[in-house]
């Protein structure tokens, strides 16, 4: 367990901790189509059954992860219509359709060095890992308003979510009280 996870569990103790073996990771892994880093599986092991965590967050739990693929799915939908659509108004205005650009900035899942959603929260801020390298090595992504804003964080999924925690508050009852700004990097 690494520190942050164990500042979670600190602020936040689980219920009931439900071991998920490594025959059943690697069933969901290969169902998802890519591995998963172990901080994250470590969390989920712990949390598992308390979703939404904290009251808010919304993970790709083993029972829920057809979320994290029609998530991805919807974001690499999103961004190919929203390029088609900038490259017909280029068109129309008479530009240079190559210039256009993606409003998402980086590929998205299966591409290589993809975004892949692994959580959210309700005010349509959504979480990815940024596939490049390995699991344990990935940053995370997290994408404000589904595409209006993205900010990378170089640090682990546990260590992110802490600092969302951080930044948002959390009253001890599972709400959160918006403390304003961008979460900050804990790594």
């Amino acid at each position: 367990m690494d520190d942050a996870l164990r500042h979670l569990v600190g602020l936040h103790p689980p219920l009931a901790p439900r071991h998920v073996g490594v025959e059943e990771w690697a069933g969901i892994e290969m169902e998802l189509g890519t591995g998963l880093p172990r901080d994250y599986k470590t969390l989920l092991a712990t949390y598992t059954g308390t979703a939404p965590f904290f009251g808010w967050f919304d993970f790709l739990r083993p029972e829920g992860r057809l979320e994290a693929i029609e998530g991805t799915t919807y974001l690499r939908c999103l961004r190919d219509d929203l390029l088609e659509d900038e490259r017909v108004y280029a068109r129309q205005a008479g530009k240079v359709v190559a210039d256009v650009r993606s409003p998402i900035p980086f590929p998205v899942f299966p591409e290589d060095g993809g975004l892949f959603q692994w959580g959210s929260m309700p005010d349509w801020v959504t979480f990815h890992w940024w596939q490049l390298g390995p699991p344990d090595t990935w940053g995370v992504v997290v994408a404000y308003k589904w595409i209006e804003e993205f900010h990378h964080f170089p640090g682990r999924t546990t260590t992110q979510i802490l600092a969302e925690i951080a930044e948002r508050g959390f009253n001890g009852f599972g709400t959160i009280e918006r403390m304003g700004g961008r979460p900050r990097n804990f790594s």
